[in-house]
Parts: C-alpha cells; sequence; structure tokens
C-alpha cells in the first residue's frame, strides 16, 4: 500500500470532513517497501534524512527516497513511518512527519499547497482511484521525423511494419499523467536528432476506465488529438494511417493533482 493510498484511507477517520472524494496529492510522491506498485518521479516531496522523515524540497542534500515500512496516519495527519537507507535488511528507528504543514483539505479535496493555495477541481469525478494505476505504450510502424533537417529521415527504415510490438517504449509503473510525450532521439556525433512517430499505437494499462489517453499528430500537441480512448478501447492495436501519431497525454479520470 502505498502513502498515498494509507492517508487518503486515514482521512476517513480525520476530525475534517471530506465531503468529496479525494483527490491524488503530488506531496505523497514517494516509495514503500512492499508496495504493490512503486511512484516513480523524479522530485520527491516526502523522504528521509537519516531515517528521519522530511519533506523533500528543502532536505538538502537528499537527492533519493529510503525504504519505509509500517506507516500510519493518526487522526492529526502525522505520518510515521519504519525508515531505513540500507537495502536490506533493517529498518531502522520510528519518525515522523506533520502533513498538515503542507497538505490539508481544500473544499473536500485532499492537496498540496508547495505551489501556493491550490485550486480545488471545478469538477468532482466518479471514478476511484486505482489500486494500480500503471501503463504502458505499445508502438508499431515506427517512422522518423525531423521538420527543420528532413534529410535525417532519408534512409530511416520503418521498424515493426504493420502490427503493434509486444512490449513497449514507455512504461509508467508508478501510475503517473503524461502531459504531451513524445519520443526524441537526440544527435550523436555528425547525425541530426528526430522524433520517432508511429503508425500504430495501443496502451495497456491496469484499469484502463480509469484514464484518458490522447494522441496527436504533432509533437507540440496542438489543436484537436486525432483519437481520444478509454475503457474497453485502449488495449487495441490502433492504427493512424492518414496523419502518424508524433506525441500523447495520458490524463487521469479521477480526481487527480497533476
Amino acid at each position: 500500500m502505498s502513502i498515498k493510498t494509507l492517508l487518503l484511507g486515514a482521512l476517513a477517520l480525520a476530525p475534517t470532513a471530506i465531503n468529496a472524494a479525494p483527490t491524488t496529492a503530488k506531496a505523497f510522491d514517494c516509495r514503500l517497501h512492499q508496495s504493490p506498485y512503486q511512484w516513480l518521479v523524479s522530485n520527491y516531496i516526502v523522504t528521509t534524512n537519516n531515517d528521519i522523515l522530511a519533506w523533500g524540497r528543502g532536505a538538502i542534500g537528499v537527492k533519493g527516497i529510503s525504504r519505509c515500512e509500517d506507516c500510519t496516519v493518526n487522526s492529526n495527519l502525522v505520518l510515521t513511518c519504519k525508515c531505513s537507507e540500507l537495502t536490506y535488511p533493517d529498518f531502522g528507528p520510528v519518525s515522523s512527519l506533520d502533513l498538515s504543514e503542507h497538505i490539508n483539505v481544500y473544499n473536500g479535496f485532499l492537496l498540496q499547497d508547495f505551489k501556493g493555495t491550490p485550486k480545488p477541481p471545478a469538477n468532482v469525478s466518479s471514478i476511484k482511484i486505482p489500486a494500480d494505476n500503471s501503463f504502458g505504450i505499445g508502438v508499431g510502424g515506427v517512422n522518423c521525423f525531423n521538420p527543420t533537417k528532413p534529410e535525417a529521415c532519408k534512409n530511416y527504415q520503418v521498424q515493426y511494419p504493420g502490427y503493434c510490438r509486444e512490449g513497449g517504449v514507455l512504461g509508467s509503473y508508478g501510475g503517473e499523467p503524461l502531459t504531451c510525450w513524445s519520443y526524441y532521439n537526440y544527435p550523436v556525433q555528425n547525425y541530426s536528432g528526430y522524433w520517432f512517430i508511429f503508425e500504430y499505437m495501443n496502451i495497456y494499462a491496469a484499469a484502463p476506465n480509469a484514464w484518458e489517453f490522447l494522441y496527436y499528430d504533432n509533437v507540440e500537441c496542438k489543436g484537436e488529438p486525432m483519437k481520444v480512448t478509454t475503457g474497453s478501447e485502449v488495449s487495441k492495436c490502433l492504427r493512424f494511417s492518414d496523419k502518424l501519431v508524433h506525441a500523447v497525454t495520458a490524463r487521469p479520470l479521477w480526481n487527480a493533482d497533476y
């Protein structure tokens, strides 16, 4: 169980009433030992410093996250965990962090205020936060695109033509949303960089009804998407024969702070 899930469950017992489904709060981007999935993000907000829980932003010199277990949240929003910087097998002393310093309920939503006073979602979603919100992207008919140096793609041969490749080019095992994701191949020595673009694409998601995927024909995600999928259509191998997929956005349908 992640700290996200743990805290959201504990808030049902907290004195502050939650009138709407709580939102996913970035303030719990951390990794727990024996979690069914790991939250893989670059900016950890809850972290540990010498086995003491701390706010990641402002914890000077702390880059990674240690393993934690036996985490609980009491009615005063104090998070307590056993944490260790050791990989195996021992866990360090019990330490606590007052989550209410930066995490509170705003109009029924659990939100963090690291970027100022948060704005609760205007509409309340009926979709619950999934227990596993991981997803991945599979591709086929992989082509080359460079708008300023078309010669970079002159001799490019289409990869995996005619089908969606098993496996994928991207796995979001932490279930992080994507905002206009594109696949850029950086230049090496005398070779120019270019984008990979795709004739075929399929999304495999653990909870397909909890996501919305938007497919764009440009790397800036300008204008309307070519297609939007959710639910049973997510797992299908889709063909984009007229305009190839240049970029994808993955948007959660539950109340999410991202």
